[in-house]
């Protein structure tokens, strides 16, 4: 293994053996017009001594890679130090070829598991685009030469930033959807002058705690997976198209064919089999330590929860969902201290309401038959297994979803059906977004393996491959190699060694 800073030795003379044809590109987020699509053939069987052509050291950061012609741009950061850095590094063999790092005066507020630098960067020709949630956006030229920095407020929502920017003709397109302020954002790619600002307006919209999704590029509209809503926006205008109302979290990004939009849509309460049934009062007095006939905070009981989120082993993220101390606050009506009977039965009455109201799923919109451009609707969803965090892929006919546990689910993109629901064979939590090569799905967990699917109508896996490393990032493949990013490393793997 090489560090950044040691003098690097190609593994198994990587620079001969990668190949000859030129370079395509990776250039934002889930690749090629966010379709999570990559070319050429990426191994199956991979790992440490197994097709690897180079492994190098990085520092920490959840940013996915993006390749650029000759170039791996991925972002870092630092929590206690407040740094936040840019790093490009050859294609070919892995070297650094050149860092950028500001200081930030104040870090967003994350989860224990997030990371200042989850932002994707994104790439064209000629410019290098990244967005920091602790600064704002900045543009670098192939060499890393600063061209233009747009400072943002740091953002008030409790989970960070988390989006990526995308390119979009002759504008960057930021999701800024922050309590403070929610907006689209279009900066001018070769100057970072605004080129509009759209407000998403309508408080009854307003977002919620996440809401750190992607924007898609399709048929000219920006797509927009929001807490309330999936909104369509002009390309070129930044102006409201359509909307379809949901309930979500906003968090994944949305796949697309010609004619359809699918968003897997999730929130704490939306699954059934889920929901935990709340105790009823008598049973709630039982934690009654003073007699009193209520409830204090130090007296409920951590266990209480309205979900689960099963099979999650990473920080915060628990089997516990809503666990009932988070919300204590919002029992606690009269401001006591404590929450009494009364108190009790309207908080379970409130929360049988929103769990009514709160459906999740892998929704599929598409316009409606009497071809009302400014009109969408949902035409299928899919309730069950749904991912929290991973973005859906298409792929031949198919959509993808994959959630905690790695239970997989696969569905007919046209119909809805389910065509297999089935476990990858590799548990724990799942933040990577599956992406797709050569009749291939790749899927990476948390704990560090990635598995490898047939992209068909039956579940087959052919491979688990352990890289013994956490996995945040969603990977990259392009001409045949699948770059892995974990918590320490960058990995560039590839099957073919061409003569």
């Amino acid at each position: 293994m090489r560090s950044l800073c040691s003098r690097a030795v190609l593994l198994n003379l990587a620079v001969a053996i990668l190949p000859a044809q030129p370079q395509s590109l990776w250039p934002q987020f889930r690749g090629p017009g966010g379709s999570a699509t990559g070319d050429g053939k990426p191994p199956v069987e991979f790992g440490a001594g197994k097709s690897l052509l180079w492994k190098t050291e990085i520092p920490d950061g959840q940013s996915s890679p993006v390749l650029s012609k000759d170039m791996i741009v991925i972002t870092a950061g630092a929590r206690n130090s407040r740094k936040l850095e840019t790093l490009a590094l050859d294609r070919k063999t892995g070297n650094l070829l050149w860092r950028k790092s500001l200081i930030a005066e104040k870090i967003e507020n994350l989860r224990d598991v997030g990371s200042p630098a989850t932002g994707s960067a994104a790439v064209d020709e000629e410019r290098i685009f990244v967005y920091f949630g602790s600064h704002g956006v900045l543009c670098y030229d192939s060499k890393g030469n600063e061209l233009w920095n747009v400072k943002l407020p740091v953002p008030a929502k409790a989970n960070g930033g988390g989006t990526s920017p995308i390119v979009a003709g002759d504008v960057v397109v930021l999701n800024r959807d922050d309590p403070e302020e929610a907006y689209l954002l279009g900066l001018r790619k070769k100057t970072g002058e605004v080129a509009w600002k759209t407000s998403y307006g309508d408080p009854n919209k307003s977002p919620g705690v996440a809401n750190t999704a992607t924007p898609l590029l399709w048929n000219g509209s920006l797509v927009i997976h929001r807490s309330t809503e999936i909104a369509g926006f002009d390309q070129a205008t930044g102006q409201r198209k359509w909307t379809v109302p949901v309930r979500s979290t906003g968090v994944s990004t949305p796949a697309a064919s010609k004619d359809s939009v699918y968003v897997s849509t999730w929130n704490n309460i939306g699954e059934p089999d889920l929901r935990v049934p709340p105790p009823a009062w008598d049973e709630m007095l039982k934690h009654d330590k003073d007699g009193d006939g209520a409830i204090s905070r130090d007296e409920f009981p951590a266990s209480i929860a309205l979900a689960r989120r099963p099979e999650s082993t990473v920080g915060t993220f628990t089997d516990l969902n809503f666990p009932g101390q988070a919300i204590f606050g919002q029992m606690d009506t009269d401001k006591n201290g404590k929450v009494e009977k009364k108190e009790w039965d309207a908080a379970l009455a409130m929360a049988n309401f929103f769990a009514n109201m709160m459906q999740h799923g892998l929704i599929a919109i598409r316009t409606t038959d009497s071809g009302d451009p400014g009109k969408l609707d949902v035409v299928w969803r899919e309730s069950k297994s749904v991912a929290e965090v991973p973005s859906p892929v298409l792929s031949n006919g198919r959509v993808y979803m994959v959630t905690n546990g790695g239970i997989v689910t696969c569905v007919n993109a046209e119909t809805g059906k389910v065509l297999f629901r089935g476990r990858l064979g590799a548990g724990g939590s799942y933040f990577s977004s599956p992406v797709v090569a050569d009749g291939k799905v790749y899927f990476a967990s948390a704990e560090g393996v990635v598995t490898v699917i047939k992209d068909a109508g039956d579940l087959e896996v052919l491979a688990r491959n352990q890289l013994n490393e956490p996995l945040f990032a969603t990977p990259a493949i392009a001409n045949g190699v699948i770059y892995v990013r974990s918590s320490t490393h960058l990995h560039a793997f590839a099957a073919e060694r061409p003569h």
